[in-house]
């Protein structure tokens, strides 16, 4: 009789574990999603002109481009299919970070979507031209943070 016990108790606290699981699950998703309509309501708008958005900091740091030829069937880090805007960013940066590179010619907001490899201060920004990865070249430039998702602020 005792050894029947024991299965019972072990399924029962299975399925309070499973339970907390679901209910923390909720949590977390609930949370996601209300930082996520709170964040969709600071969107960037195209229409706004481009000093019409508010700059949390700025930082210069090596900007680089690249390119995977047009970057049909590319992802980035994240999963996100590699398009005109993408980022590859130091990890100290979430993905979903957006900033501005102002000194380039087209003021466009860019967003952290994948991963620098080489160093902590470089910003990789995608473009599907090697003519435009050209243009842009490596420099040292002024980098405007728009919007922060759990940033460790640590470009120089």
């Amino acid at each position: 009789m005792n050894h029947w016990r024991l299965i019972a108790l072990a399924l029962t606290i299975n399925i309070l574990v499973i339970i907390v699981t679901i209910i923390a699950a909720y949590a977390i998703l609930r949370t996601a999603s209300a930082a996520a309509s709170a964040d969709s309501s600071t969107t960037v708008s195209r229409k706004l002109l481009p000093r019409q958005v508010s700059v949390i900091r700025e930082y210069r740091a090596q900007v680089t481009a690249y390119t995977i030829g047009d970057g049909s069937g590319y992802y980035a880090a994240d999963g996100t299919r590699v398009a005109r805007g993408v980022a590859a960013c130091p990890f100290s940066w979430a993905f979903g970070t957006k900033f501005r590179v102002p000194s380039l010619s087209k003021i466009q907001t860019y967003v952290c979507h994948d991963r620098s490899a080489f160093k902590q201060g470089l910003v990789d920004l995608w473009v599907p031209t090697l003519d435009e990865a050209f243009k842009i070249g490596r420099s040292r430039r002024i980098i405007e943070l728009i919007s922060l998702i759990n940033v460790r602020l640590t470009l120089a």
